[in-house]
């Protein structure tokens, strides 16, 4: 994976971002107005911003899901894919028909995080794993995760002040 900043071919800084996410940021950027004297540049703390959390937790289920096969996955994943679909769905920023395509992703994507959890706990066996859920332990097609990445976009153009966002606890951010 390349990322923002790295042109060397050295491993990546723990903080630098991938290049797709930060075109996704420089997209978003220009989306909403951009800089002028209308619209000054801002300092903001994307740790504190909902929209950069949404973007931060749908890009962390991709990478735990097409670099791990979710064999990482825990309760803050599941934590994820609950914040993704409840903050978009309560955004009304989607039609019905968009919001039940989201959810059901975001339902998929959990499903496979959870048999992935229970299978390489030794809860499974690989024939359970093969009948029950079709050998699926994850969900490696970018599609999903692109339309999910897609909804952030659109509740950022509906909403281009910051949102602040608290982060929880019990949650590893």
């Amino acid at each position: 994976m390349k990322f923002f900043g790295q042109s060397d071919g050295s491993a990546p800084h723990k903080r630098r971002l991938p290049v797709k996410i930060m075109s996704l940021f420089i997209f978003l950027f220009m989306s909403v107005g951009g800089v002028s004297a209308a619209n000054p540049p801002v300092t903001i703390h994307l740790k504190n911003v909902t929209v950069a959390e949404l973007l931060r937790q749908i890009e962390r289920l991709r990478h735990e899901a097409q670099a791990n096969g979710n064999r990482n996955w825990c309760r803050d994943h599941a934590f994820f894919c609950a914040f993704l679909d409840h903050t978009l769905l309560d955004s009304d920023v989607l039609s019905p028909e968009e919001g039940k395509q989201l959810h059901g992703v975001l339902v998929h994507l959990r499903s496979c995080g959870e048999v992935a959890h229970r299978y390489h706990r030794g809860e499974l066996t690989d024939r359970e794993l093969e009948e029950d859920y079709h050998g699926e332990t994850a969900c490696t097609d970018d599609a999903p995760y692109d339309l999910v990445r897609g909804a952030v976009v659109r509740f950022c153009q509906a909403n281009p002040a910051p949102i602040p966002y608290q982060p929880r606890p019990d949650v590893r951010h």
